[in-house]
């Protein structure tokens, strides 16, 4: 790979170095903010052994519960406790939360349609569901889906050049990642949708090499240019809310 120090150079020179740049997290972080209040009582679907967006929703609320589908492999120190998901029925009364958060899980549901319903059911009258998945059109996600899973979970690996450690990708459906589904999804199931943008970001797929970011760098430019290619941009970022 050669002298990884190229990475946070090339990433400082375009991005960082650049008037009101944020990264995507950032943004993200941003979202739940103006939409969650302060001492909420949060559900963060898909909530691991901890992660930046659990810390962050910890500065605020205590109030934080995860939601997984099989036990972490350690205790997430910014939730309460974690609840195991069947993928039915969430496991909690009707309309117990203020708000739902999912970063990067949706794209891993196999029935979205379901956990929209659940996700509508548990939450109290005027509460959110925030989340941030991946676009399909975008050519991370196209290649997602098409290739074989574990030819996805190699390359994914390879492309982030991911520290020793790192988790492999789970497996990807992508049943809730372009605008129009996403729309038809929580309007059938009884949700109003108060903010839904595209977003592309700095490349994080580019890492291994110089060549592949200074070409995906080109691909976020020419996105970015115009609202005219805004659907081939990387993130879908959501708030929707019950009524």
């Amino acid at each position: 790979m050669g002298d990884p120090g190229w990475r946070a150079k090339y990433v400082e020179r375009f991005y960082r170095s650049r008037p009101g740049w944020i990264d995507g997290t950032t943004e993200f972080h941003g979202m739940l903010r103006r939409h969650i209040a302060g001492g909420a009582r949060v559900l963060e679907i898909g909530s691991g052994s901890g992660n930046p967006t659990s810390a962050f929703l910890a500065t605020i609320t205590p109030d934080l519960v995860g939601l997984e589908v099989a036990v972490p492999t350690a205790a997430n120190a910014f939730v309460r406790g974690t609840c195991l998901y069947d993928g039915l029925r969430l496991p909690f009364r009707s309309q117990v939360f203020d708000a739902a958060v999912s970063n990067y899980v949706l794209e891993h549901v196999e029935h979205p349609e379901d956990l929209c319903g659940e996700v509508h059911r548990v939450l109290r009258r005027g509460g959110v569901f925030v989340f941030r998945t991946p676009n399909l059109c975008h050519y991370v996600s196209l290649a997602g889906r098409v290739m074989p899973h574990w030819i996805t979970r190699w390359l994914a690996n390879w492309l982030r050049a991911l520290p020793e450690g790192s988790h492999e990708p789970h497996r990807t459906y992508y049943r809730m990642n372009a605008p129009g589904r996403i729309r038809r999804l929580l309007t059938s199931t009884g949700f109003e949708i108060a903010e839904l943008t595209l977003v592309e970001k700095e490349p994080s797929y580019g890492l291994r090499s110089r060549v592949l970011f200074l070409a995906f760098l080109a691909y976020e430019r020419v996105v970015n240019s115009s609202r005219l290619f805004q659907r081939l941009r990387a993130n879908l970022f959501c708030v929707a809310r019950r009524p």
